[in-house]
């Protein structure tokens, strides 16, 4: 059974309604604004545990890259600029 985050972090639910409000702020910026408007000092990783508890944490676009065999432009003498 897990836990209710504001049992911790009495602010739980203010940092959850922020992040809802403002969803494009990262842990960070969220612990910042929060910091700057309730003047209360949230850690970064205490906000990414309330939003992880609230499924608010959106997991970032991977951008694969595919490798090549060989170079493309290939050089024709060592230490070529």
């Amino acid at each position: 059974m897990r836990n209710k985050p504001g049992t911790k972090h009495r602010h739980g639910e203010k940092i959850k309604d922020l992040d809802i409000y403002e969803s494009e702020l990262s842990p960070s910026e969220s612990a910042f604004r929060f910091t700057g408007t309730e003047k209360c000092f949230p850690s970064e990783a205490s906000v990414y545990r309330i939003l992880k508890f609230y499924d608010l944490i959106i997991s970032p676009a991977y951008v694969v890259l595919s490798t090549a065999d060989e170079f493309q432009d290939k050089t024709t003498r060592p230490n070529k600029l």
